[in-house]
């Protein structure tokens, strides 16, 4: 009976007129339409990938990854290769437009964003290894390290939440002086693909966007003082770090054709752009609408 059964099957699997579904492929959405990919998916494996460092691992990590300029030791080789697999999903979410971290937003003030820690430390280990690589003037393998932390910097932004914009702005800030520190080591051809993939990087809420949507959800407590202050300096922190992406691609501009380029550029809904040379290389410097000080982006040529 079984090898009757047997030849049966075999039969079915042969014929041309029978379609075989995988045993475990995924069910298809309702609508019988295909999902399509998600980078906060791939960035969550990429997450449950990271080793964990003991102490002194720890503490080598943060202390290398505080300064964009100092130099790397080769002993922190080791720790970062131990990153290598979760790099490797990093850069796969770079290709992939979508992200969309399914928040559940009915939790309110009590809603936890765990994403946000863990893509801060997965941006520090490829700003590190970037750093190294430009070192062993691997500069294309370092462009494309810093390239995915500038796209994850955006997809942790792009939710409409303040705390969600700003960890996105301090995420680019790092990756934005690791470039400004390496930009001499860049060729002309890597100078010109680097201008397109800023200008190419996905777009964020405003913080006006986030404050409204905080004020549908957080009711009475997005309208305490203590928020109102907060939104505030959020909005500060907002044309900073506007001003800093568009000083980066006025940088990129600089090194490739010198600064005659950038001759009346301005900060879009800000201010002009100057430019000084300095000792170590060059610094453009624009002085945000709303805020007391100048945002400085140093560039090293030496």
């Amino acid at each position: 009976m079984r090898f009757c059964h047997a030849l049966i099957l075999a039969g079915l699997l042969l014929s041309q007129t029978v379609s075989v579904r995988p045993i475990f492929a995924d069910d298809p959405p309702a609508g019988g339409t295909a999902s399509k990919p998600n980078a906060a998916v791939i960035y969550w494996q990429a997450f449950a990938s990271m080793p964990r460092l003991n102490e002194e691992e720890e503490t080598k990590f943060l202390a290398a990854a505080k300064s964009p300029t100092e130099p790397v030791s080769d002993d922190l080789r080791p720790i970062i290769a131990r990153f290598s697999y979760a790099l490797q999903e990093l850069h796969r979410a770079r290709g992939v437009t979508s992200c969309n971290w399914d928040l559940n937003y009915s939790h309110g003030i009590l809603l936890q964003l765990p994403h946000l820690d863990q893509a801060r430390k997965l941006a520090r280990a490829a700003l590190l290894r970037a750093r190294l690589r430009f070192i062993a003037k691997e500069t294309d393998e370092a462009i494309a390290d810093v390239g995915a932390v500038l796209k994850m910097a955006r997809d942790c932004g792009n939710s409409p939440l303040v705390v969600s914009l700003l960890v996105g702005f301090h995420i680019e800030d790092m990756a934005t002086d690791v470039l400004a520190a390496n930009l001499a080591t860049l060729s002309s051809p890597q100078l010109d693909s680097l201008s397109v993939k800023l200008k190419t990087l996905p777009a964020t809420p405003s913080m006006a966007d986030c404050e409204r949507f905080e004020r549908q959800f957080m009711g009475e407590e997005a309208n305490s003082e203590e928020s109102l202050t907060a939104y505030a300096n959020a909005t500060l922190r907002e044309e900073k770090g506007q001003v800093r992406r568009q000083l980066l691609r006025l940088a990129v501009q600089v090194q490739r054709d010198g600064p005659e380029a950038i001759e009346d550029s301005t900060a879009p809904n800000h201010g002009p752009v100057e430019y000084s040379k300095t000792d170590s290389g060059f610094e453009l410097r624009c002085k945000p609408k709303s805020a007391a000080e100048s945002v400085v982006l140093q560039v090293l040529t030496r």
